[in-house]
């Protein structure tokens, strides 16, 4: 008997052991600490991307970026580009079992655009029909809100004007869906394991903050059959060394932040697993337009931005391919021309005189510094990079501080409008140009980090938003750009060149693309 018993346990660790080798897991690199799972809260870059592997819109992104059925399975559009008819899948499931119905988008949208939510950024939604009103609050009645139940599995969405992107708006995690039961239940703490319902490809397992989260597939997904992965841990690599360490050992699958004094060993030592590629990604200054000399003067602005010399950032102090940045819209968005700073012709030494000049009719100098504060995110490599930044400004008569914090606190120094400079980084979840210029509108709270204002710039974008065809949208979107870069409420500095170091078992990966969900990947053994 005890021999029999004995044979049993091991037999049955053998199996355990075959299965847990058998199940299909990705490990991800996690490149700062998720601040809230929340669609309509969290809206730092790696809340927004496991938003997208734990939910889904009426619509999703494919893995060109480009708009294809999600929780919807179709959908129509009036003659006048005025009314959108989604028509749901009649199978689709929550995460529970609990049916997704038509019902759970009105809760979201209506939750999205109600104030007292304190979404952090619902201007995917604008387009809807009195939107707008309910967001700035001078329309108090949140049912006024442009969408309507048809019956349980159709949703019609009415406009205030056309946008032809809609369906690539409708991917945002602002356009979500929400499991009512769920949020009422749970208040704050719903999008936590054990509580989160969800409608994506995977689940919250768990999620141990400053170490890893882990999602499961979700049994429940309308295309849970092509998802091949049974697990996706994200696991903490702010520490981009260890990140770096981590992945070398095997220890994680991806890694999309190694350093830059070791890219050319990584390079040549992982040829295949090396990739690189221009995406829609940009860093920039930040400048705080909203107090102190320079958001009150131009001419400071301008002397700033001409003496940061972009081509000896990007090939000597952080050489690591990306593009000297001289506007807002990188150069990879399709039938789309970027439009540069005035000064980009001119030569560095041209430039460096112009702005001392500048900064002379401002009254600034050696012998009255301008004193600027300049906060960050705890990164070695900004901080090389902005060393070099403040020595080329000293030049000029700029007395630089550099303060580093983590990024909760830094974000909330940004959004508070607490600062004079900040460093920061934009991507795009999809190739747009429409995608970058709202952040800046006088409206947007959440990302508008400057605090930028422009009647103009307004117009232009606001115009662009209900053109209806794409020529006429990227020529408003460009002179909607070029607006922005002459008031220069940012500096920008690179346009990115993404490296990530990809191990060969991940099959699916793109290197052009700023998030590859997780749903499209997969793994050998």
């Amino acid at each position: 008997m005890i021999r029999s018993l004995a044979t049993a346990a091991v037999a049955l660790l053998l199996f355990q052991t075959a299965d847990a080798e058998a199940a299909k897991i990705l490990r991800r690199g996690l490149d700062s600490e998720v601040e809230s799972l929340d669609p309509q809260k969290g809206i730092a870059l790696y809340d927004v991307d496991i938003q997208h592997e734990l939910m889904e819109g009426l619509t999703a992104l494919d893995m060109d970026m480009k708009p294809v059925p999600g929780a919807a399975l179709s959908w129509d559009v009036s003659a006048d580009g005025l009314t959108y008819t989604f028509h749901l899948r009649p199978d689709g499931k929550w995460s529970n079992g609990d049916p997704l119905t038509a019902d759970d988008f009105l809760y979201a949208m209506r939750r999205g655009v109600d104030p007292k939510t304190g979404a952090s950024d619902p201007g995917p939604l604008r387009p809807i029909l009195n939107a707008s009103a309910i967001i700035d609050g001078t329309e108090k009645d949140v049912t006024k809100l442009g969408v309507e139940v048809v019956d349980p599995y159709t949703l019609r969405i009415r406009l205030h004007a056309p946008c032809v992107i809609l369906p690539l708006r409708l991917t945002d995690n602002a356009a979500m869906p929400l499991h009512r039961a769920s949020v009422e239940k749970w208040g704050n703490d719903w999008p936590k394991p054990g509580h989160f319902v969800g409608n994506g490809a995977f689940i919250l397992k768990d999620w141990v903050p400053q170490s890893q989260i882990t999602l499961i597939k979700n049994p429940n997904y309308h295309d849970a059959a092509a998802v091949k992965l049974d697990e996706v841990d994200y696991l903490n690599t702010e520490d981009v060394q260890a990140g770096m360490r981590r992945w070398e050992a095997g220890e994680i699958d991806e890694f999309d932040r190694p350093p830059v004094k070791e890219l050319n060993r990584l390079k040549q030592t992982y040829p295949a697993e090396y990739l690189e590629a221009p995406i829609n990604s940009h860093n920039f200054l930040t400048i705080n337009m909203t107090k102190g000399p320079l958001g009150q003067d131009l001419r400071l602005r301008q002397a700033l931005n001409m003496t940061v010399d972009r081509e000896t950032i990007t090939q000597k102090v952080t050489p690591n391919g990306s593009l000297p940045a001289y506007g807002l819209i990188p150069p990879v968005i399709p039938d789309y021309v970027p439009q540069t700073m005035f000064f980009k012709s001119l030569s560095q030494p041209e430039r460096v005189a112009k702005a001392k000049e500048l900064m002379h009719e401002a009254g600034y100098g050696p012998d009255h510094p301008l004193q600027v504060s300049l906060i960050y995110t705890t990164s070695e490599q900004t901080r090389t990079q902005l060393l070099a930044i403040a020595a080329m400004w000293k030049q000029i008569g700029v007395e630089t501080k550099l303060d580093n914090m983590e990024w909760s606190v830094y974000l909330n120094r940004v959004q508070q409008k607490d600062y004079d400079v900040g460093v920061m980084g934009e991507y795009g979840l999809y190739n747009e140009p429409e995608d970058a210029l709202i952040n800046y509108e006088s409206f947007n709270a959440s990302y508008n980090y400057p605090g930028y204002k422009s009647a103009a710039f307004d117009k232009l974008v606001e115009a662009g938003k209900v053109a209806t065809t794409v020529t006429t949208r990227n020529a408003l979107f460009e002179q909607a750009e070029k607006q922005m870069m002459t008031d220069m409420p940012i500096i920008p500095t690179t346009d990115v060149l993404q490296h990530t170091l990809v191990h060969k078992r991940v099959i699916g990966w793109r290197a052009n693309v700023v998030y590859p969900q997780s749903r499209y990947l997969s793994v050998t053994d």
